[in-house]
């Protein structure tokens, strides 16, 4: 799996080089910054759409699939509306009210849909002001995730031995965890008359984090690699 880490490390950097960049050279705030990472949650819940819909372990067979057509939708609604909360509280806590205003008024959907509307109407606010050189590092995101995906679910067989109801909960607290800490950074150099010393700490507390997870002890994945079919 050393192929993958080093990829991984290498897309992590890029990720991690666009804010930096950004901020030291580019004029970015704490708006850029912030809404940059929130953007990983939707990669992050992107991929575990897929692996909710390839998992099969066994004995599951018809009710796995039938379940699946439950629990997908669910998690779309559920999580989206995650991310839309923290999505419309860091473009509230960034000064983006005139973007966000217009995503209450447009908001569509009824019952749980209303949910992804709002997704949808964050997203397209958070877009609205992010820098071009963004979508650089969201794509960079996106394609670290889709290896961490392939090294630690597929790979390794982990695919064949879990349920799509326990990877749906998976996500939440890695999420939680991060955003706590980026959004106390983010406030911090919002207070802050020159918050630039804050964001570089921030950024590289956030590449900390992230090379961690590459190169810390993936349980998971070698309990799974380990173990036998």
């Amino acid at each position: 799996m050393e192929w993958g880490r080093g990829i991984r490390s290498v897309l992590a950097l890029v990720s991690a080089g666009a804010p930096l960049a950004g901020v030291i050279c580019g004029g970015w705030d704490v708006r850029e910054v912030l809404l940059l990472y929130w953007a990983e949650n939707l990669v992050i819940g992107f991929w575990q759409v897929v692996k909710m819909a390839c998992a099969r372990r066994p004995g599951e067979a018809y009710f796995g699939i039938f379940g699946k057509l439950f629990l997908i939708p669910f998690f779309i609604v559920h999580y989206g509306g995650f991310c839309a909360g923290h999505g419309l509280f860091i473009n509230v806590l960034t000064g983006n009210d005139a973007g966000i205003g217009g995503v209450m008024e447009g908001a569509w959907g009824w019952g749980p849909l209303v949910f992804v509307g709002l997704l949808i109407g964050v997203i397209e606010a958070s877009v609205a002001v992010l820098p071009a050189t963004a979508l650089w590092a969201v794509l960079a995101m996106t394609v670290s995730h889709a290896v961490q995906t392939w090294q630690t679910f597929f790979a390794t067989g982990r695919y064949r031995k879990v349920g799509a109801e326990k990877l749906m909960g998976e996500p939440y607290k890695h999420i939680v965890v991060i955003h706590i800490a980026i959004i106390i950074g983010g406030a911090a150099a919002a207070a802050m008359s020159n918050g630039i010393p804050v964001l570089i700490l921030l950024v590289l507390g956030k590449l900390g984090i992230d090379f961690r997870g590459i190169w810390g002890k993936e349980k998971k994945g070698e309990e799974s690699a380990t173990s036998a079919d």
